[in-house]
Order: C-alpha cells, then sequence, then structure tokens
C-alpha cells in the first residue's frame, strides 16, 4: 500500500480552505447583496468563545503532534485524532443546552 498522507492532509486542508473562503464568503455576499450593502452582524450565543477556544487548542494539539513526530503522519495519529474527535462531539452534545440556548419567544 502506498504512503497518500500528503495527499490527505492536503484534501482535508484544501476543503476547509474552500468552504471557509467561497462558501461562507459567498453566502456573506449574497445576503449583503439582499440588504443592499448593509454590514452582517454575526450573532454569537455564550457558548461561542469555548468553541473556539476548543478548535485554537485542537489546533495546537494537532501542530504538537506533527511536530513532535518530524511531520511524519502515523496509525497513531489518525487514533489520536478520533478520540479527539469524539470527545468534542461529548463536549457538544452534553453541553448543547448551554452553548445553544432554547429561545423561546
Amino acid at each position: 500500500m502506498e504512503c497518500k498522507g500528503d495527499m490527505a492532509v492536503c484534501n482535508a486542508l484544501g476543503s476547509n480552505v474552500f468552504d471557509i473562503l467561497l462558501c461562507l464568503g459567498f453566502t456573506f455576499f449574497l445576503q449583503s447583496c439582499i440588504q443592499k450593502g448593509a454590514s452582517i452582524k454575526v450573532e454569537h450565543g455564550p457558548g461561542f468563545l469555548s468553541l473556539l477556544g476548543g478548535l485554537f487548542l485542537l489546533q495546537a494539539i494537532f501542530n504538537g503532534i506533527l511536530a513532535w513526530s518530524n511531520h511524519m503522519l502515523q496509525r497513531w495519529h489518525g487514533y489520536t485524532l478520533i478520540a479527539l474527535y469524539f470527545f468534542f462531539l461529548c463536549y457538544f452534545f452534553f453541553d448543547y443546552e448551554y452553548i445553544v440556548p432554547n429561545i423561546e419567544g
């Protein structure tokens, strides 16, 4: 089996860059056009900073793992990232009421 770790990393990074820059950018552009050039306020709840902090922490862990292993992808990297993703999902679902409060109007 050939090692195609570079392709996997490039695919993941490329799809995220595409999603953030094109998909979000285009939808914000369309919304701004609909609102005749008005600014768009991006609202966030009380858990926003918690999720943002978690994102930066996970990125730092990933960068640390890669730096520690001399930028060589190994099987345990995959297991570690899957475990971190599982913990993120558990945090999100168990703390869902705090992150996305029930708004009754």
